[in-house]
């Protein structure tokens, strides 16, 4: 399985087809999963529309949740990243140790994540 971050999910509801067809790449037709925390961050908005049309694609994907081995994983990139002075949002640090945990690639728009280094975090356009 792929797991997507959150500003990936936003970009297929969006409609862009350039960030749907690389995921669609990398997940060989393999059924995508979101994080808790990118499910948080999806239906932490007011607009009712939002919080529906995030349920609906919610509805969609296999989602993580935040665990214990998914927390021992974040805490042990937090520990990299601060050790190496390159801080990231905490929440994409929770997303990260959350998808890397559950030994699956993460799909992020976002560059900040290749501070952590990872051959498993894709960073696309």
């Amino acid at each position: 399985m792929v797991c997507i971050d959150t500003n990936v999910v936003i970009a297929i509801i969006k409609g862009n087809a350039e960030v749907e067809k690389v995921v669609e790449s990398y997940a060989a037709g393999s059924r995508l999963s979101i994080t808790s925390i990118t499910g948080y961050e999806l239906l932490k908005h007011q607009d009712k529309l939002s919080r529906e049309t995030a349920l609906e694609f919610m509805s969609r994907v296999k989602v993580h949740g935040f665990d214990m081995p998914s927390a021992a994983k974040a805490a042990e990139i937090q520990r990299v990243l601060s050790t190496a002075g390159k801080m990231i949002n905490e929440n994409d640090v929770l997303i990260a140790g959350t998808a890397l945990a559950n030994n699956e690639t993460l799909i992020t728009r976002d560059r900040k994540f290749e501070l952590i280094g990872s051959e498993r975090i894709l960073v696309v356009d």
